[in-house]
């Protein structure tokens, strides 16, 4: 799933390309929004808030997408061959030099003018680690509200922290030193602060347009793209002992970790 860095750098490429735009055409596999008649209008801004892509129009209507597992925006000039088959299209957004198309996403909704202010899943969202304005105490509010799930299930609850996925889960526990198992009752406010702030530095360094489209969590000269994830079966590059992978919460996701940079306390 596409994490708060790539969304980020998504809505900077759409901003680019669409913004004070007017739309020539607008096509979409969803019926509320081919009988939208967004065409014609203009686009005023384009947006990421945590996982989700928010493009607002002249008339306050915002459409809002989230890629989940499989979705993806593309940008393509006119009569270009598409990289994914048209099927798959959700929205389609054509200026007249160039089409933004929204592939294979689950979530795509258009939101009636300026309702996105008192949109019940919009404003339940957690603080976005990557903007310059970030409220750190209401991010550590959040992972203390968790108190009683496991830090590698918390830091992913995007009511709490808003962009965090599995790359960066594993990565910010691995450089904090903090085992993904422990409860977040277990730790101090400080070394949540610290988590807070690692997730943040992770996802910005990668956010930024001018950031490679790879993602990279290691230090610049590292013989690799990660510490941890992904990285099962393989010698920690700290430590040395054998990174693992666990399943965590509901949902199984995947974590993971070095047992002895991680150990429990």
């Amino acid at each position: 799933m596409p994490e708060g860095d790539t969304l980020h750098r998504t809505a900077h490429t759409l901003q680019r390309v669409l913004a004070q735009q007017r739309l020539l055409r607008v096509r979409s596999a969803v019926p509320a929004i081919a009988q939208a008649e967004l065409a014609g209008h203009v686009v005023e801004d384009v947006s990421a808030l945590g996982k989700n892509l928010l493009i607002r129009f002249d008339d306050g209507r915002v459409l809002h997408t989230h890629l989940k597992m499989r979705g993806s925006w593309h940008v393509y000039r006119p009569g270009e061959r598409w990289q994914r088959p048209e099927h798959q299209a959700r929205v389609v957004l054509e200026l007249s030099d160039a089409l933004a198309v929204c592939f294979a996403a689950p979530t795509v909704r258009l939101l009636a003018p300026h309702a996105a202010a008192a949109d019940a899943y919009l404003t339940g969202l957690g603080p976005d680690l990557i903007p310059d304005e970030f409220d750190e105490e209401q991010a550590i509010n959040g992972l203390v509200s968790l108190a009683d799930l496991p830090l590698g299930e918390a830091v992913m609850i995007q009511t709490a922290l808003a962009g965090i996925g599995n790359i960066y889960k594993s990565e910010t526990l691995f450089l904090c030193q903090i085992n993904p198992f422990q409860l977040v009752s277990a730790l101090d406010r400080e070394s949540l602060r610290d988590i807070v702030r690692k997730a943040r530095e992770l996802l910005r360094k990668n956010a930024t347009p001018s950031s490679a489209q790879r993602t990279t969590t290691t230090v610049a000269n590292a013989a690799g793209q990660y510490w941890v994830y992904k990285r099962s079966g393989k010698a920690c590059r700290v430590c040395g002992t054998v990174v693992e992978m666990r399943r965590q919460g509901a949902l199984h996701r995947s974590t993971y970790y070095c047992p002895s940079c991680q150990s429990s306390p």
